[in-house]
């Protein structure tokens, strides 16, 4: 998410209607839903916005009307978490923590390649500031964290300023659509074209393969085959190209960074979905499992 800085409130950053389509019925801090003001004493407030999906969960925003010395000092970081990942920024680095198996709320074993999906995001990254012209985040590293048989990662990059695509509220929503639709076929998916393999799976050949996430947590299955071709027929994919990985300019709507590239890699064409022209909440039920079943398929015939 991208509110912009200083100390007012995520809404009076951002209009609240851009985020009314993706308010939970959750509870946050013990603030009741949609937004809530907490009294912290000295005049402190705390505005809490809760939103689905779990990829834009829980922003939290300090500010204060009198004491606004002590506020910069303090430096306040804004903290988000998903049912997998926290999610940190102070403006200028971004990290994703791969949440402790004692952190999650269900079993570790219900999440697949938790840790291999950030260092695919990394290797990525990697690749695609080097051979590419995409913008992505730069200042990119990888931090391994051991504890006892636990293994967790996080990624840090710099933060990038300015909207998503997803929060563009509705008088500029066509318009920013079309706009994005324009650089994806003129640059971005051209871009990615370039990088081609005769081995499916990510830049790494020694991270698993995984599909994208649909199919992922449709299928629950960690069987995926790396499947390999006589020729460079694999094109490298990001996979989740939705409207929440897209960061653009609000008056222009020229993307600034493509995000979260963890279940990218080398796979056949289509597997790239046009995500980013419909809402995450208005997606065709439909048209995803369908594309749930195609996938299945291509890695059935292909075994």
């Amino acid at each position: 998410m991208s509110p912009g800085w200083g100390f007012r409130t995520v809404v009076a950053e951002h209009h609240v209607d851009a985020f009314r389509p993706y308010l939970a019925k959750t509870c946050y801090a013990n603030a009741s839903p949609v937004t809530d003001e907490i009294s912290l004493g000295f005049n402190f407030r705390v505005v809490v916005l809760v939103t689905s999906p779990p990829s834009i969960l829980h922003f939290v925003t300090i500010y204060n009307t009198l004491l606004l010395p002590l506020i910069t000092l303090l430096q306040m970081a804004l903290v988000w978490k998903s049912e997998q990942r926290e999610f940190t920024s102070d403006g200028t680095f971004f990290v994703k923590r791969q949440l402790r198996p004692q952190e999650l709320g269900f079993p570790a074993e219900n999440l697949l390649f938790c840790t291999e999906r950030i260092k695919n995001e990394y290797v990525t990254l990697l690749l695609i500031k080097e051979k590419t012209k995409i913008p992505v985040p730069r200042e990119i590293e990888l931090s391994v964290q051991h504890d006892g048989d636990d293994v967790t990662c996080s990624l840090r990059t710099e933060y990038i300023h300015g909207i998503l695509l997803e929060d563009i509220n509705e008088d500029h929503r066509m318009m920013a659509i079309a706009e994005v639709d324009r650089q994806m076929e003129e640059s971005i998916l051209p871009e990615l074209r370039k990088l081609k393999s005769s081995s499916l799976g990510s830049a790494d050949v020694n991270l698993p393969v995984f599909p994208p996430n649909i199919v992922l947590y449709d299928k629950m299955r960690t069987d995926w085959p790396r499947i390999e071709s006589g020729d460079d027929d694999f094109v490298f994919c990001h996979n989740d190209l939705s409207g929440h990985n897209i960061i653009v300019d609000e008056r222009t709507f020229e993307i600034l960074a493509i995000l979260d590239w963890e279940y990218s890699g080398f796979f056949p064409a289509w597997f790239e979905r046009p995500l980013w022209r419909v809402r995450y909440n208005e997606r065709d039920d439909t048209e995803s499992q369908a594309y749930v079943e195609r996938v299945t398929s291509f890695f059935s015939i292909n075994k």
